[in-house]
């Protein structure tokens, strides 16, 4: 049985964003159906249901609250991501395992230890953690919204070959290019921008990430544990550097200023070359589909 204090909802699990609540609220009661099927006998006939759920669920969920964590510079943002990062390894594996051997009669145990762990290690402990900082730090910090003027015809980095045919992904790919010319253009930026570029593209990423990750599962990619992975290869190296950055500002010159926006204009431009290599994967197999 699950700990009284697990399953059922109570006011120390409150984080004071509605959002974030209720979504907790629906794992919660996911954790409420499953044991009570398992208690009459029908733990089985819910495993399915739960999988599609939590595959959707943990990309949605990890976004708003890791969006949340930047908009209020949340200092425990990396290990929270990085733990976001686990349980949905831990999700896509047992995924992978259920469309292989349905009927494996440790697949309720499987999903019972996701359920449990994930409300009682993580939720229990990290998420506490961030729900406590927000009570004490509720001031939004605001970020100034960046834009950048493009035209396709324009670009020396697009390609109509870097198309997905899914138009919101396509949209956030030619945002990433533009973002990379402007700043390729810039013979000198000052301070306050670099840092609004640095936050731009770390949300961009977040967002980005969560988007393409959702679409490669409905089209149920056979790559998509690799590409998430992939994935979180490149936020956890981006957060790294800009972490360095942050931690080793120091005399603002404009030959520092350049080596940081090349820093920048590096990652974006690998990111590029991740679209160019890697989506491309994902885009062939998208298209056999519609043959």
């Amino acid at each position: 049985m699950l700990t009284k204090d697990i399953r059922y909802w109570s006011k120390e699990l409150e984080s004071g964003n509605e959002t974030v609540d209720n979504q907790h609220k629906r794992l919660l009661f996911q954790f409420q159906k499953l044991e009570d099927a398992i208690n009459d006998g029908h733990g089985s006939e819910k495993i399915a249901g739960l999988v599609l759920f939590l595959h959707s669920y943990v990309l949605k969920h990890f976004n708003t609250e890791q969006q949340l964590m930047l908009a209020h510079e949340y200092p425990g943002y990396s290990t929270h991501a990085e733990k976001h990062d686990e349980y949905k390894n831990r999700v896509f594996k047992f995924k992978k395992h259920y469309s292989k051997f349905p009927n494996d009669p440790q697949n309720i145990q499987l999903a019972k230890s996701i359920l449990f762990n994930w409300f009682k290690d993580h939720i229990m402990e990290f998420d506490k953690k961030f729900i406590n900082f927000l009570k004490d730090n509720t001031k939004v910090i605001e970020k100034t919204k960046v834009e950048s003027e493009w035209a396709p015809s324009d670009s020396h980095l697009w390609t109509t070959g870097m198309l997905i045919g899914h138009e919101l992904i396509d949209a956030q790919h030619i945002e990433l290019v533009k973002q990379a010319e402007y700043l390729n253009n810039q013979k000198h930026i000052e301070k306050k921008e670099l840092l609004e570029r640095f936050d731009y593209f770390q949300s961009f990423l977040l967002n980005h990430f969560t988007d393409e990750e959702i679409f490669i599962i409905e089209i149920d990619f056979p790559d998509c544990q690799h590409h998430t992975l992939l994935h979180s290869e490149i936020r956890n190296k981006f957060v790294g550097v800009k972490r360095n950055m942050e931690n080793n500002f120091e005399d603002e010159s404009e030959l520092e200023l350049d080596e940081l926006k090349n820093k920048l204009l590096d990652f974006m431009n690998s990111y590029i070359k991740h679209i160019h290599e890697k989506d491309m994967l994902f885009k062939k197999y998208y298209q056999s589909l519609n043959k």
